[in-house]
């Protein structure tokens, strides 16, 4: 199981509903402040969605919990408009905290919705596949949860609602 989260939430600015895939396949549409869950297949999986967002592989074993998070980064001088976003592997552990602390509500699609979503990934997933070229080790290892510096501070100051005025 995979838990996908959106903690982003602009006051009074609304703000696209990005959609979500794994490989080929939709995951769903994930608004602000909201997280859903997809079961995924075990092994190296890309991860994609947003226009503005690299897409990332992962390594998902079989019976275990996995939490992304979506962080997003704004065009300083109008942050209505989303720059760029990053997946970022986080403890699956307190999924439940997390969605109390932020506030996020849970989110499914329609199989309407997942229909035409189904179409896109199909049409796309080559495209993203070859932008997020396979690199073994530099895949995400859950089991080594290396993450950056960076990674890591703009993970934090996401789930606390801070803006870095550095970021781009």
């Amino acid at each position: 199981m995979v838990y996908i989260a959106r903690t982003e939430f602009k006051h009074l600015i609304p703000l696209q509903t990005f959609k979500v895939f794994v490989d080929g396949m939709p995951a769903g549409w994930l608004p602000q402040r909201s997280y859903l869950a997809v079961q995924v297949e075990p092994g190296r999986r890309l991860v994609w969605g947003p226009q503005e967002n690299d897409p990332q592989r992962f390594d998902f074993k079989a019976g275990q919990t996995y939490r992304l998070l979506l962080v997003e980064r704004y065009d300083p001088g109008n942050n209505s408009v989303v720059r760029n976003t990053s997946w970022v592997s986080a403890d699956p552990v307190d999924v439940k905290g997390l969605v109390a602390d932020r506030k996020l509500s849970y989110v499914t699609s329609t199989e309407e919705a997942m229909a035409k979503l189904r179409e896109e990934g199909a049409k796309e997933f080559q495209k993203h596949s070859k932008q997020a070229p396979d690199r073994g080790i530099a895949a995400h290892n859950f089991r080594n949860r290396m993450v950056s510096a960076r990674k890591a501070r703009l993970f934090f100051q996401s789930l606390r609602g801070e803006r870095n005025p550095n970021s781009r």
